[in-house]
């Protein structure tokens, strides 16, 4: 449960927003306007919210996530409604018509796997001029593959299988483009985030009545999408579906880091708050769902999430299972690249370094004691009370096995106190 230092320091963290750039709805207008009231903005709704919660939440943050129910008691349908369309860029964008053509041809032509293999050989393109082309190509016959002699392909896969095997087109298209349009880098196998790393971090102080707080690593994540030096987006894998996990997954630890991630880059470039996405791939089980992050007034940090796609399973279903991932993917590359190309293409002239309004919300806990005791920041102490005792007990046991590679002795130490 949060303690009163902490409810304390959430306070603290929202006195510093200024109150002249919070984002007021349309629907909250007209309802205030009805009963002869102040209309109150999206930001009083949420630090409400907030300040009411007696575990940590996303919410302390200002992140909305427009995927948890809680959110159905704090806004009215019409605001819900107006949240989710009206503001900001689109959740889903239309294929380019090259792929979508494919797309058309493929769902007369092809009914089997062995039908896909096929029609890509037959795409013709130039691998340096049709880079997207290129990738389709690559993609339609290595994924037939996998279920061209198979008929069913319901074996349980580990974790590590789940991410670099079988769902390999999820992040294929990124890794075709880091390599000829050299739009990112695709980090897995649990890089750590930089972006969450220096949110975590940057409340530490030289050595004075305290001594300086140790270096605290960022969160690791399964997949990290990385233009340059910066992140804009990343990937977070599951073997089966199980809830708590789910939760705990893309519901506290992808909104933070992603949070991270943006106010990274929108802290360079205010002028970027409102036009900027980061991308989140959510992977359990057979499902696939993707996230978007964007701030589309105020400070507020919504995430808007598609309804959960289901890989094939069979050579029966593989067609119409195939098409709809692959448009995922082109879409969340759209979105990257976008975001990259806004950030490189602007001038970030000479500025004071000062203490300012912050441009987006920090967790007021990336400097607490249970941050400090681990080496996943902010986001570990924000997990570990998010979702009640069953998450904070395999949440704990995560950063106990995190910290002892790095400081074995802490790391035991902390094993002992958990026992």
């Amino acid at each position: 449960m949060l303690t009163n230092q902490e409810k304390e320091q959430i306070n603290e963290m929202f006195k510093k927003l200024d109150p002249k750039k919070f984002w007021t709805l349309k629907a909250t207008e007209k309802e205030a306007a009805k009963k002869k009231e102040k209309p109150k903005t999206v930001e009083e709704k949420m630090i409400e919210f907030a300040r009411s919660c007696n575990y940590r939440h996303p919410s302390q943050t200002l992140i909305l996530d427009l995927g948890d129910d809680h959110w159905e008691s704090v806004f009215t349908t019409d605001e819900l409604s107006e949240l989710e369309e009206d503001y900001g860029n689109p959740l889903l964008l239309p294929v380019a018509e090259p792929i979508g053509d494919k797309f058309t041809e493929l769902l007369e032509k092809a009914k089997a796997p062995k039908d896909v293999y096929k029609y890509g050989q037959r795409i013709e393109h130039d691998p340096i001029d049709d880079p997207l082309l290129a990738w389709l190509t690559l993609t339609f016959m290595s994924v037939s593959l996998l279920f061209m002699n198979h008929g069913d392909t319901k074996e349980r896969y580990l974790e590590a299988d789940t991410n670099y095997g079988h769902h390999q087109f999820t992040y294929g298209l990124t890794d075709y483009f880091n390599k000829y349009v050299f739009m990112c880098h695709t980090y897995r196998k649990e890089k750590s985030s930089q972006a969450n790393a220096t949110a975590s971090n940057c409340k530490r102080k030289l050595s004075a009545v305290e001594e300086v707080e140790r270096k605290i690593m960022g969160r690791k994540m399964d997949a990290l999408y990385i233009g340059g030096e910066k992140e804009v987006g990343c990937m977070e894998v599951g073997s089966e579906r199980d809830q708590t996990k789910e939760w705990k997954d893309s519901m506290v630890k992808m909104p933070v880091v992603m949070q991270d991630q943006l106010r990274e880059i929108v802290q360079e470039a205010p002028q970027l708050k409102h036009k900027v996405d980061i991308v989140g791939y959510s992977i359990h089980g057979n499902q696939i769902t993707m996230l978007d992050m964007d701030v589309p007034k105020g400070y507020v940090s919504r995430i808007r999430r598609i309804k959960p796609l289901t890989y094939p399973t069979c050579s029966e279903d593989f067609v119409l299972r195939l098409i709809p991932l692959i448009e995922l993917a082109i879409i969340a590359k759209e979105k990257m690249e976008k975001t990259l190309h806004l950030y490189r293409n602007t001038l970030i002239g000479l500025q004071m370094a000062r203490h300012t309004t912050p441009v987006l919300p920090l967790c007021p806990f990336s400097s607490s004691p249970s941050a400090n005791n681990s080496t996943t920041g902010s986001t570990s102490s924000l997990l570990s009370s998010s979702i009640n005792d069953p998450l904070s007990s395999s949440t704990s046991t995560s950063a106990s096995s995190s910290s002892k590679n790095e400081l074995s002795v802490s790391a035991s130490k902390r094993q002992k106190q958990t026992v």
